[in-house]
Formats: C-alpha cells, structure tokens, sequence
C-alpha cells in the first residue's frame, strides 16, 4: 500500500520541479502497475494539471472529463470541474460552456472551497452588476 504513494509523491516533486516528462512516465506507470487503486482519480487530476502546463488544453480536458466521470464524487471532483470551467472561460474563450460547468458545480459542490469564486464568475460571464 505504501508503493503507490510514494510513486505518487515522487511524481508530484516531479511535476513541481517542472520535470514533466518523467513525471507523466511516473504517473502512467502508477495507473498500468496498479490499476484499480484509490489514487486513481488523483492520479487523473495531476495528469490534467501536467497537460494545462504543457499547453494541452484539449488533452487536459479530456482526462478532467474523464475525471469527473470516473471519480467525480472523490477528493479531486470540485477541482476537476472548476478547473474545466475556467479552461473554457480563460482559454477557450466558450463562455457558454464555462457557465454550463459553473453552474453544474454549484448543484454538485456548494460546499466546495471553491464556491465564492464560481459564484463571482458566473455574475461576470452573464454581465450582472454588484452594487
């Protein structure tokens, strides 16, 4: 159990010290080594995150999609969800999207940390004024 952890982590570092290709060859190898693991999702999430700082947009869509599919209700679902939001707000330009997923996270995760700051996106992608 503690192999997968530190794999992880190790990946982690990797990510941080900007060392992208050998932490997603860390990372893939942790999904192939043990499948069906609980840092499964978290695992997803830091590939997405890897994909956002190699300018992949399209794939770090795909794995936060798949996220919010396969784990959405784990540890990493509200930042999956706004980070798709702020994806199609801030880089794709698809307000009408983003304010699909915002909405979504406010039913899914009102509770989430998250929530004053998709609360204040939505009120200036629809152009409401805060008196």
């Amino acid at each position: 159990m503690e192999e997968p952890l530190k794999l992880f982590a190790r990946a982690d570092l990797l990510l941080y010290q900007k060392q992208y290709a050998l932490a997603e060859q860390l990372l893939d190898s942790l999904v192939v080594t043990f499948p069906r693991h609980t840092l499964e999702g978290p695992v997803l999430y830091k590939k997405a995150i890897l994909q956002l700082r190699k300018k992949q947009t399209d794939s770090a869509i795909a794995l936060l999609e798949q996220l919010m599919k396969e784990h959405g209700t784990g540890i990493y679902g509200d930042n999956a969800l706004f980070d798709l939001a702020s994806i199609y707000e801030r880089e794709k330009n698809d307000q009408t999207k983003a304010l699909e997923y915002y909405s979504r996270f406010l039913n899914e995760y009102p509770g989430s940390f998250f929530t004053t700051e998709v609360r204040k996106r939505i009120r200036k992608i629809r152009g409401d004024t805060i008196n």
